[in-house]
């Protein structure tokens, strides 16, 4: 199917949750948007803050064949020991300088643990930002939307 755009379209995936998210749970909603909307299966991102941004992190380790690149804001650090597995998976991580709640060193350690194992990871520390306003602060960053949407699956994403 084609949007009125004339094309397939992006999708970002940012799903909201008081709680932690569930991967079966955001696999679902990617399935059900996938089969419902023109949505170009290479170009599905994955982005989260606090507790979406660890979320963002285990997802993304849990189904890193769906994600063009990945997100994670103030979100603590994924797995390094499964680092691996998002090696061939953009990810841009950012995190307030100033943020108690999830800290720059948390952060650090999973970029390190992608590095290591082969990835190219990003990661921005923001300066005087604190947890909750290094998500409006990483939206803001005017390289982050051009580096995101330049961003493709080159393995074929599963499809629902």
């Amino acid at each position: 199917r084609r949007s009125a755009l004339g094309g397939h379209v992006p999708l970002i995936a940012s799903p909201l949750s008081r709680t932690s998210w569930r991967g079966p749970a955001v696999a679902d909603l990617l399935d059900r948007l996938l089969a419902e909307h023109p949505i170009d299966p290479a170009r599905v991102y994955l982005i989260g803050f606090s507790m979406g941004g660890i979320g963002s992190w285990e997802v993304a380790l849990d189904q890193p064949d769906r994600f063009a690149a990945v997100v994670p804001i103030g979100g603590r650090m994924g797995s390094p020991a499964d680092a691996a597995r998002l090696r061939d998976v953009p990810v841009w991580a950012f995190n307030g300088a100033d943020d108690p709640t999830t800290t720059t060193q948390e952060a650090e350690l999973m970029v390190e643990a992608l590095r290591r194992a082969g990835g190219h990871p990003r990661l921005t520390v923001l300066p005087g930002k604190s947890h909750g306003d290094s998500q409006t602060a990483a939206y803001e960053h005017p390289d982050l939307w051009p580096w995101l949407l330049s961003q493709r699956r080159t393995t074929p994403a599963p499809q629902p």
